[in-house]
């Protein structure tokens, strides 16, 4: 028993930096965060709460050690509020947000994962008592957005941005800045809908319009759109070495800086507002269907376009490294050449896109025996089987859509898409994969000088305009 009593919670916040980040937070005392800062300083434990990213662009807080007792694969900790459970991962309400009352029972417990409070190995059992008091750090400040819409927007948004997108940077005189990547504000006005959280326009950033940024004392700052999206280097900074920069007149509440800013900072900005825009053209659209037994009658299906793909999928790919699929060999004494060591360029590209499987699963998913057909918008066709899209074997690779790639960006300048590609571990689909992993019927070959080379490259179906399952 760490600790079993009663904790005092004062209005307010406290202020606290994930030690594996370097993100400073400032947290309500009233939190899980809170209660346990108090307990555990009470009695000269260390607590350690962390960021864990779960992809480059979200993270959570994480409540990783108490008094020695650290989370492993085998070993978490968890925590109860009157009798109630609480993840404590939680961005949105966890050991950083949850919100405590007074009275609460809080129960947090350390054992083998699963284990419940009385099998715990160790545990804190905290009765909360709030105290009424005057909160001076408490933050009123607003920041105006315009662009295809417009909003106001204030310290409770930030906060929960901070939680789940935050980043930190350190200057060239070692000061440490905390704050949300621009990108997240210009989500929220830039006309990319999303039922659960803001998301970009890809297709609109791409086309290089204006974002100005307007400080209280009306000096303007402006950078150009492409520059800011798919960036984490330009942060909308709240803390300088921990201390909020609300209290400071020439920089807050909130201070542009970051890497991208090569020793700039903008202070006080006030207003953020796109400009220069036009509407981007439609991106394509792809008819998920599945056909009868007849193969010609439809039975289930509906239409997407690639943007309800990024924002709705995981984005599978590499923005960096290219993938390629190895085009004919022109060696008749080596057509397959297992050494992929021939022709490798026919198509290379890094690309990003959605899995197959996953919209296959929009109107039922596949099963064992039946096929599916990628349909170009010119009438090109290719078949894969179940297992290339559910069960691909590593030397192929997850089957996807992609819509992006590094040479071109977002579909439809991203002319080729959507179009198939293949993610094999060693960023190659060659001919000896294609034998290996596809049906003969599905190779693709080149014929030339009556002879016929086999020809991965075919496989890569581009423009699709239509996912066909089709019945065993």
């Amino acid at each position: 028993m760490l600790y079993d009593g009663q904790v005092n919670l004062t209005a307010g916040t406290i202020l606290y930096s994930a030690p594996n980040s370097g993100i400073q937070y400032c947290v309500e005392n009233t939190t899980l965060y809170g209660a346990l800062a108090a307990s555990t300083a009470e009695k000269g434990l260390v607590l350690s709460v962390e960021d864990q990213d779960w992809n480059p662009r979200l993270h959570s807080q994480v409540m990783t050690e108490i008094a020695g007792y650290r989370e492993t694969k085998e070993m978490e900790w968890n925590c109860t509020v009157n009798d109630a459970p609480v993840l404590l991962s939680s961005a949105e309400d966890g050991v950083c947000s949850h919100l405590l009352n007074d009275g609460d029972d809080v129960v947090v417990f350390y054992g083998t994962k699963g284990c419940r409070s009385d099998e715990a190995d160790a545990l804190l059992h905290l009765k909360v008592h709030t105290l009424s008091g005057h909160d001076d750090t408490t933050e009123t400040w607003t920041l105006a957005l315009r662009g295809v819409s417009e909003m106001a927007t204030g310290p409770a948004m930030y906060a929960s941005a901070l939680r789940c997108h935050g980043g930190a940077y350190t200057d060239a005189n070692g000061v440490t800045w905390s704050g949300v990547p621009v990108w997240f504000y210009i989500g929220l006005v830039d006309g990319e809908e999303s039922p659960h959280h803001p998301m970009l326009s890809s297709h609109l950033a791409a086309s290089g319009y204006q974002v100005r940024f307007t400080a209280a004392d009306d000096s303007t700052l402006t950078l150009n759109s492409t520059d800011l999206v798919r960036n984490d280097t330009y942060l909308l900074a709240y803390m300088k070495d921990g201390e909020l920069l609300s209290g400071d007149p020439g920089l807050g509440p909130l201070a542009l800086t970051g890497a991208g800013m090569h020793g700039q900072v903008f202070g006080g900005v006030a207003a953020i507002e796109l400009t220069g825009f036009e509407k981007p053209p439609a991106p394509p659209e792809v008819r998920i269907v599945r056909y009868a037994g007849d193969g010609v009658t439809p039975v289930n299906e509906t239409v997407v376009n690639t943007s309800w793909m990024e924002t709705h999928f995981e984005a599978l790919g590499d923005e960096k490294d290219p993938y390629r699929f190895q085009g004919p060999t022109f060696d008749p004494e080596d057509l397959w050449n297992p050494a992929e060591n021939k022709n490798l360029v026919k198509i290379e590209d890094a690309v990003l896109g959605t899995r197959i499987s996953d919209l296959c699963d929009l109107i039922g998913g596949m099963s064992p025996g039946e096929q599916i057909r990628l349909r170009a918008s010119d009438g090109y066709m290719t078949e894969l089987t179940y297992e290339n899209i559910y069960a691909p074997a590593p030397r192929q690779g997850e089957a996807v859509l992609a819509w992006w790639s590094a040479r071109s960006g977002y579909a439809p300048a991203y002319r080729d898409g959507p179009r198939l590609f293949f993610l094999p571990q060693d960023h190659t689909f060659g001919n000896e994969d294609m034998r290996l992993c596809l049906e003969n019927t599905s190779w693709t070959h080149y014929w030339t000088e009556g002879i016929q080379y086999p020809s991965a490259a075919g496989v890569s179906v581009r423009g699709i305009v239509e996912v066909a399952i089709l019945p065993a």
